[in-house]
């Protein structure tokens, strides 16, 4: 074994023994709250677009776009991202992102027309989209594998909150004046400025620093985490436990994310990825344009658009019980994808506005269970060399299905009514659930177990 194997065998040990703490909920949760911007944005801009797009005096269609622009923005920085954080680190990345994505977004509040408006939300979803496979990786890599599942998802759990948070300012704030949802981006860039002083505080990945070959440092950063820990406990830690996996230590390399496993892995992951987040933006984030379109008014599809993220947000509870039991990430996937199915049928059968209301806010926690899956599931599945790279490609792929939705959901809305949205969702839903069978169960695995065993 190398010594950096060693270095790595040993980082992984100490993190095995941590419990839960004061002070590694305040690291996960100040790295987590990057989420929130994601879901401000997709939140924020359902609200945003239609009342954009009477400002400016432009179509449904050209205001969805602007939804459409900013994923495709994501896109690219997925792409490019998790390489930037597997190469620079976990910190540094997400502290450059908060950055970028806080200037563009008050800039853009000042957006004198739709087309300067349509550029600023393309860079601002570059920054965004670096910023959550970066995430992503960070935050399997710091917990120890017997509770990874459980607190992974209460993170999600909470900030998933924000959605109906986010429709409730839009109900509030947008109707004020022609000009007010301006208001949304500059409350999302204030927000920004405090967490990124808090972030200063976070540490590094102690696993990424022993896979680039800075053992002192990985060896400094996670001494430091656990004389937090212990202060926090009041007692010394159990003794570091005995670890029989051998670390897989792979080239980083863009290539290596589509060679032998991980290509297999890629294959799986990528239309997954697409899917899965083609149909949580198809269903949340479009819903108000889409509801504008069938001849809603914008406060009537705000309200709808709250009741469905209210209905995310309660449901997105069940994987914190489930994820790191039997029933595990393929387990609660498929549970969420028959849901979210059997409710979009039953509106289909029965299409009047209260069932509208039920079934989409039923199926707005579905497929939100169905994406916070797919945030955990399919970094857990790479090596550490690649797990920021793979994520990135795969991220971009979610983007991808993400920047389509809006576009393909009013399209559809306009041409064959809701029914016609629902049975687009179900089509998606049933090609997700069959692609699930092909990716590995990792729940309370370590990660390098997971990839020095080499099983699909």
């Amino acid at each position: 074994m190398s010594e950096k194997e060693e270095v790595l065998q040993e980082i992984i040990a100490r993190i095995e023994r941590l419990p839960i703490s004061r002070y590694i909920w305040y690291t996960f949760l100040i790295a987590a709250f990057g989420y929130f911007f994601d879901f401000f944005e997709v939140s924020m801009m359902g609200a945003v677009a239609p009342a954009a797009a009477k400002t400016f005096r432009v179509s449904t269609v050209e205001g969805s776009l602007l939804i459409t622009i900013t994923l495709l923005g994501m896109l690219v920085g997925a792409a490019i991202g998790g390489n930037l954080a597997d190469r620079y680190g976990r910190k540094r990345m997400f502290m450059i992102t908060l950055i970028g994505w806080g200037a563009l977004s008050l800039i853009t509040a000042a957006s004198p027309n739709y087309v300067v408006m349509f550029i600023l939300r393309f860079l601002t979803g570059i920054f965004l989209g670096i910023e959550i496979p970066t995430l992503d990786s960070y935050l399997n890599e710091i917990l120890p594998s017997k509770m990874r599942g459980k607190y992974f998802q209460v993170v999600f759990a909470i900030f998933e909150w924000y959605v109906p948070v986010i429709f409730a300012l839009g109900l509030i704030i947008v109707p004020l004046s022609p000009q007010a949802w301006r208001y949304m981006f500059i409350i999302g860039g204030i927000t920004a400025i405090p967490l990124w002083f808090a972030r200063i505080f976070v540490p590094e990945s102690p696993r990424w620093l022993a896979v680039k070959g800075k053992s002192e440092e990985a060896r400094r950063v996670m001494s430091d985490i656990e004389k937090h820990v212990e202060a926090n406990i009041g007692g010394k830690l159990p003794p570091i436990p005995t670890i029989s996996v051998k670390p897989y230590i792979s080239r980083l390399s863009v290539s290596e994310v589509f060679k032998g496993r991980n290509g297999r892995l890629t294959a799986f992951w990528l239309p997954i990825y697409f899917l899965s987040f083609f149909g949580w933006y198809f269903f949340i984030t479009a819903l108000p344009s889409i509801l504008v379109e069938r001849g809603f008014t914008i406060i009537h599809s705000l309200f709808y658009g709250l009741a469905s993220g209210i209905g995310a947000a309660v449901l997105a509870l069940p994987p914190v019980f489930t994820m790191d039991t039997r029933i595990g990430r393929r387990g609660t996937m498929i549970y969420s994808i028959i849901i979210m199915i059997v409710s979009a049928a039953i509106y289909i059968l029965i299409p009047t506005n209260f069932v509208l209301l039920i079934a989409g806010a039923i199926i707005s926690g579905m497929v939100t269970i169905w994406a916070d899956v797919v945030h955990q599931w399919g970094p857990e599945t790479y090596s550490n060399e690649v797990r920021g790279t793979a994520t990135g490609i795969n991220y971009a792929a979610a983007r991808a299905g993400a920047a389509l939705a809006p576009y393909v959901g009013v399209v559809t809305a306009h041409n064959y009514g809701l029914t016609g949205v629902y049975i687009i969702g179900i089509i998606v839903a049933l090609i997700t659930l069959a692609l699930s069978f092909g990716v590995p169960e990792t729940r309370k695995r370590i990660l390098e177990e997971i990839h020095a065993k080499r099983v699909i």
